[in-house]
């Protein structure tokens, strides 16, 4: 299990690997903020915010089937939401399916839901993975959060591969002890989720006191973000305020079209 896995792009020569990680931040939630306030069935708003995205992506050297793939991860969450707009919204009916009819406007905020939380996901994982974690961090401290929010944060990322590292040894030990095409009962199952859940707990701990052995004191420590120079802000800062306008703008008849 590598530690760089998250943000394993960052180290790819692109434009956002290049940029200072504070302006990256800015950037990302401003992107963010324009997708949230795209008004309901705003087709051409949401395209050419997912083409600014797809923009961002090839001149940073991000796969656009990597980014696709973990972009919807977020379809879990959005999903059951999104399919109750049909039946919950009144309005024309658009289609029916068995005995349920499915109306018109709350299709579109259906599918409105999903493209929105799948652009914002996406942007926010780009973000990730052409930023180094402890840059990242060091941003995110540069704008004042509070410090127990980076400690978790810190956490979060540094025990989730331990968690899978262990998983990888029980699922590995599974498969010495039960070679070929074996099918575990729940039993077996459940008793190594338990081991898993025991083993990571136990090996967390020593993490822990090795952490306080070396001085430890409650307070996450990682390199400054270092200034760049102001172009680099500059650049950050225009891909946010672009994208706002493609969400705010009330002028371009185009930008304006609705389904």
């Amino acid at each position: 299990m590598h530690h760089s896995y998250i943000d394993h792009l960052a180290h790819r020569p692109g434009i956002l690997q290049s940029l200072d990680p504070r302006g990256k931040v800015a950037a990302t939630i401003g992107y963010v903020v324009a997708v949230s306030l795209t008004p309901n069935g705003a087709v051409l708003r949401l395209g050419l915010l997912l083409t600014l995205l797809l923009g961002v992506c090839i001149a940073s050297s991000v796969p656009l089937a990597y980014a696709a793939k973990r972009g919807l991860l977020v379809l879990p969450f959005a999903g059951p939401v999104a399919l109750a707009m049909p039946l919950a919204q009144p309005g024309p009916i658009w289609t029916t399916i068995g005995p349920l009819e499915l109306s018109r406007p709350g299709s579109i905020l259906a599918a409105t839901i999903i493209t929105k939380a799948f652009l914002a996901a996406t942007a926010l994982l780009v973000l990730a993975a052409t930023t180094r974690f402890n840059h990242l961090l060091a941003a995110l401290r540069w704008y004042r959060l509070p410090d127990i929010f980076l400690s978790i944060l810190a956490f979060l990322y540094r025990y989730l591969f331990i968690v899978v590292d262990e998983g990888q040894r029980v699922a590995r030990a599974g498969r010495t002890r039960s070679p070929g095409r074996y099918r575990r009962p729940v039993t077996t199952a459940a008793a190594m989720i338990v081991g898993l859940v025991r083993r990571s707990f136990d090996r967390a701990q020593r993490v822990y006191t090795a952490m306080l052995a070396r001085g430890y004191d409650g307070t996450t420590r990682s390199d400054h973000a270092q200034p760049r120079g102001a172009h680099n802000l500059v650049v950050s800062l225009t891909f946010g305020v672009i994208a706002l306008s493609f969400a705010l703008s009330p002028y371009p008849v185009i930008l304006r079209w609705t389904l």
